[in-house]
This record gives structure tokens, sequence and C-alpha cells, in this order.
């Protein structure tokens, strides 16, 4: 049994933060975003999973009260040029036509063995 809780696959790991401000609102096990460049940044977590076959969910959103304006559509998706590893994840914000965006509300969960 980890310190995490009977339940090994229960959410190891879950942040809400955005992709150009290296602070998380919010976080469980994570330790820190790094941005990596508009639309790119990679989560670290505290307690590495035990391998990388871990799953995971993101979202985004887009607040407009700091002036900000944002096409409708647009997501956030795993870095396709960089594998995750047991304690990492880089991710990509794309907007609807597939232009790279900083998102001002990114959230990441993982599942899965926590080492």
């Amino acid at each position: 049994m980890s310190s995490f809780g009977p339940n090994s696959h229960a959410i190891g790991a879950w942040s809400r933060g955005s992709f150009h401000d290296t602070n998380q609102e919010d976080s469980f096990n994570m330790t820190s975003v790094t941005d990596n460049g508009t639309g790119d940044a990679t989560w670290t977590i505290a307690n590495d999973f035990s391998n990388t076959n871990y799953a995971f969910a993101c979202g985004r959103g887009r607040a407009v009260s700091n002036g900000s304006t944002s096409k409708a559509g647009g997501m956030v998706q795993a870095d396709n040029q960089a594998a995750p590893a047991a304690g990492t994840c880089r991710f990509r914000g794309l907007d609807a036509d597939a232009g790279e965006r900083d998102f001002d509300i990114a959230t990441v969960m993982f599942v899965g063995d926590i080492t």
C-alpha cells in the first residue's frame, strides 16, 4: 500500500495552472511547471510513477478578464515529440487553427502506480 491510500490506481497527481505562468494555482503531488515557450510546458511530478504507462487527462480554459481574447475551440495535448517520463510530462496548447497557444487555465491529472 502506498502513502496515497489503498488504491494504487487513484489520481496520483494533478495541477491547475497556466502555460504562461509557472505558478500552479493548486496541485497535488506536483513540484513545478516549466514554460518551454508559447503553448509548450512541462509538468513535473513530485513522487514519480513506477513507469511511463500511466494515464493522463488534460484540459484548458481561457479567461478574458485580462483583456485577452481566444478563438473558439483549441485543446491541450501531450507533446508528440517528447515521450512522457515517470516524473514529467510535456504538453502543448493548440488553438482552433492548431497554432500554439498559452492558455490562461491548464489542467492536468495523472493516474497510475506511484513508486
